[in-house]
């Protein structure tokens, strides 16, 4: 078996895979999501020394927060995603109307009774199952979600590292901030963003949300939760 065109495939379905979705996250360093992609120079790797070498980025300072991306991650932000949105208030609302149907109706079976019972049962049981199986499907083709990802939270901007490349953004090109189930979600656009879990915020988990709201705020990002921006009460836009 040919090792190099099997991994080319797989990265190739991983892209395809992304592409399909309206509004997935890819958290780690990419050109599409933070902008240039520094190398950090500390890869380990022998580099011939020139006079016409690029220095070594500055690295920033500030509150940090390492992510172990996992099936988790990703199936968390899915639920997030879906229902929260129009769609998925839509689908829970028809769910419960079907299962109090159901409850309501005869105790002999029907087909009817059973649509009523799969109706109810579609956005409360099947579509999580699905989404899990789709995020573990996500996970399992893309080997950069296996790689841990390190989030700074400076004053200067947000820098995100993996391995050896670094990314950095301004806070006035944050394009929205969400929290929920478990997981804060850092947007750069309407369609992409990275997932930071709960629990990878660890003991600076204040002092991250602080630089956050901070950073955001000065910088007149708009779609911010206000528990969030709560973080950053005294702080004024600057734009």
């Amino acid at each position: 078996m040919d090792t190099k065109k099997t991994e080319q495939k797989i990265m190739t379905d991983a892209e395809g895979y992304l592409q399909d979705e309206p509004e997935m996250v890819y958290g780690p360093p990419n050109e599409e999501l933070w902008g240039p992609v520094e190398e950090s120079g500390d890869s380990g790797e022998e580099v011939e020394e020139s006079e016409e070498s690029e220095e070594e980025p500055e690295l920033l300072e500030g509150p940090e927060a390492t992510v172990h991306m996992s099936i988790g991650h990703l199936f968390r932000y899915q639920l997030m995603h879906f229902y929260t949105s129009i769609q998925g208030w839509v689908g829970i609302a028809l769910s419960v109307l079907c299962l109090i149907t159901f409850f309501c109706m005869p105790a002999e079976v029907t087909v009817t009774k059973i649509l009523f019972l799969v109706g109810g049962l579609f956005f409360t049981v099947l579509n999580p199952l699905y989404l899990w199986l789709k995020s573990a499907q996500l996970y399992g083709l893309n080997p950069v979600f296996k790689k841990p990802i390190t989030y700074t939270f400076a004053e200067e901007g947000l820098q995100v590292c993996q391995e050896s490349q670094v990314q950095r953004v301004d806070w006035k090109q944050i394009y929205r901030v969400r929290k929920g189930l478990g997981v804060l979600v850092i947007y750069t656009n309407a369609r992409m963003g990275s997932v930071i879990g709960d629990r990878d915020l660890g003991e600076q988990k204040e002092e991250i949300m602080t630089a956050l709201a901070t950073g955001c705020v000065r910088a007149g990002v708009k779609r911010i939760p206000k528990s969030i921006a709560g973080y950053a009460a005294d702080v004024t836009s600057e734009t």
